[in-house]
């Protein structure tokens, strides 16, 4: 039996009715029972992601290598700078947290790759904690079912993208977490309707404030796009008439993120120049790459924003919410293309009835500054990449869609047809999202697994040869050299070398052009950096096989063969090493 005080102070048996006694009882079991079954999902995601970790292999999408070599300097007294790059320039592209939170790994164990397993799971520790984060999330801030928050939860864990990221040296799932616990403080406070329509809004409490510009400041130094979030809240505030609450965020959260982070941009970033310019294009920061980027005249940025900022986005979509359907209609290109549209005007309406009604929030809100910052800086290939970050809200937003459009039907269906047509739609959504998540897990753990440097498994060798041309720079070359290759993060990670990029975006454009004398430029930057040795590799982009030779490589070859000579060539001649006569 319940006990309680009664009011003498004495410990007596509860006035509660017996009624109630039993919905007391069991609303703690279901406590407990949630409780659990978020242990239970964490310890199934964890147990499921490891094999997904590669504990030989990284540095292939270049971002992972970056962050694991300005970890290792944070963590040996270096400063946030770039080992890996000839002068040890200072790291002013990537904000410093993940790097900070990867240097512990580093800390605990200084030898490389034998700590690649503990620097995994650093970065998947925010994955697998952002998981029950997302279902309290649902359930509190846009009051979804138990069952619904739950179906979400496991849509953005088995999603290909998600997993891929979780399971590697990324930001994404740092980032991920902070923004979902920055979006509950804001959501949970921001989102509840006044008492009355004329009532004033409540001021937010300091602590509640300070919370708020705290957790935005962390998603920002996670990640720079975190400043859609600071714009969202902040935006948020202002349309509620929350002046003082607005000024006073915005305030803590500029100082505390754009504030620092410029200051140190400014005062490291590179000019740049003919000879230096491979080097502050690729780590110069956000700035030198858009600037390069980014047509110069309207009508030409206009189109590139159609183009290679919203189409892309329309087009992940569909990829990243329902992946079957790509697969379906993969010979119907039309249909696609009208599924895609389909499932872009259902959140697009969304978007537009809440700006109708007024009722903004800063999720909502988030997620169009997300889109929007996405489209203008057109980085057409990284969208599945940083749309991946949007699942919870994009599947939110896609439910209500689809049961507002049930709404609206002329047709009404029986309670007991109604629920038979949520179940069926549940099948349906985790036939089309939850297959190919299985699928793609499949293709990930035995790309982990293997070692594949490109998924399609046409190459599975291409690491063996890495590691065979590896052993020979660390036997063959001295500490000091300095070796140009297409991942220079990679040659620093595992031989010890200093590394100078020759990937495509190392060749300067030239009135526009990439052509004999860009090559002619960046032959005078092998020289100026001076580089001892030059490693010809396969040219892989995206994770794509795209050529058994590096266009850079050969293209500087062709133009001055003399300085060049041969001395290494792997087992399976994939990857050569010249000597560089400068």
């Amino acid at each position: 039996m319940l006990l309680n005080r009664n009011r003498s102070g004495k410990l007596g048996s509860s006035r509660l009715s017996p009624m109630k006694q039993i919905r007391e009882i069991s609303s703690a079991n279901r406590k407990a029972i949630g409780v659990c079954l978020m242990a239970l999902g964490m310890g199934l995601a964890a147990w499921l992601y490891w094999p997904c970790m590669d504990s030989q292999m990284t540095g292939f999408l270049s971002d992972d290598g970056v962050y694991a070599i300005t970890a290792k300097a944070l963590a040996t007294g270096k400063g946030y700078t770039l080992l890996h790059l000839p002068g040890l320039p200072a790291q002013v592209k990537y904000p410093i947290l993940y790097p900070l939170l990867l240097s512990i790994g580093w800390l605990l164990n200084p030898d490389f790759p034998a700590n690649l397993p503990l620097l995994h799971w650093i970065t998947a520790f925010f994955a697998i904690a952002a998981l029950p984060l997302l279902v309290l999330y649902l359930r509190r801030v846009h009051h979804a079912s138990a069952g619904l928050a739950g179906f979400i939860a496991l849509l953005v864990a088995s999603n290909f993208h998600f997993m891929f990221y979780a399971t590697s040296l990324m930001s994404e799932a740092p980032y991920f977490f902070c923004s979902l616990l920055t979006l509950w403080l804001a959501e949970s406070r921001l989102n509840r309707p006044p008492s009355t329509s004329d009532s004033k809004p409540e001021s937010l409490k300091p602590k509640t404030l300070g919370l708020m510009v705290l957790c935005s400041a962390l998603a920002f130094h996670t990640r720079t796009i975190g400043l859609t979030l600071i714009a969202a809240i902040g935006l948020c505030l202002l349309l509620q008439k929350r002046w003082k609450d607005a000024a006073l965020y915005l305030a803590g959260a500029l100082l505390i993120t754009v504030v620092p982070w410029g200051i140190w941009v400014l005062g490291h970033a590179p000019a740049v120049n003919a000879v230096n310019y491979p080097l502050a294009f690729v780590y110069g920061g956000y700035g030198v790459e858009y600037g390069i980027h980014a047509p110069h005249d309207w009508v030409g940025y206009g189109q590139a924003v159609i183009e290679k900022g919203v189409q892309p986005l329309l087009d992940t979509l569909l990829y990243l919410l329902l992946p079957m359907l790509p697969y379906w209609l993969a010979k119907m290109p039309l249909l696609l293309a009208l599924a895609g549209l389909f499932i872009s005007a259902l959140l697009l309406v969304q978007g537009i009835d809440a700006i109708k009604r007024k009722r903004f929030s800063p999720g909502g809100l988030y997620v169009g500054l997300y889109l929007a910052t996405l489209a203008l800086w057109l980085y057409p290939n990284q969208a599945p990449r940083f749309m991946a970050m949007l699942l919870p809200w994009l599947w939110v937003y896609f439910f209500n869609a689809c049961r507002d459009l049930a709404d609206s039907l002329p047709i009404q269906l029986p309670a007991q047809n109604r629920y038979a047509s949520k179940v069926i739609g549940v099948l349906l959504i985790g036939m089309l999202a939850l297959w190919p998540a299985w699928q793609g897990y499949g293709l990930l753990k035995r790309i982990r697994a293997r070692h594949w440097l490109e998924p399609s498994g046409q190459h599975t060798w291409l690491w063996e040869e890495y590691e065979a041309a590896f052993s020979f720079i660390r036997e063959h070359t001295a500490s000091s050299a300095r070796i140009a290759g297409m991942w220079e993060p990679v040659i620093y990670l595992y031989t010890g070398r200093t590394g100078f990029v020759l990937f495509t975006a190392a060749l300067q454009p030239v009135h526009g052009q990439i052509g004999h004398e860009s090559f002619a430029r960046l032959m005078n930057s092998l020289q100026a950096y001076q580089v001892d040795y030059v490693m010809s590799e396969p040219f892989l982009l995206n994770q794509e096989f795209k050529s058994p030779l590096n266009p850079v490589v050969e293209g500087l070859k062709t133009m001055a063969p003399q300085r060049f000579g041969q001395i290494y060539d792997s087992p399976r001649h994939a990857i050569k090493i010249y000597r560089f006569y400068r």
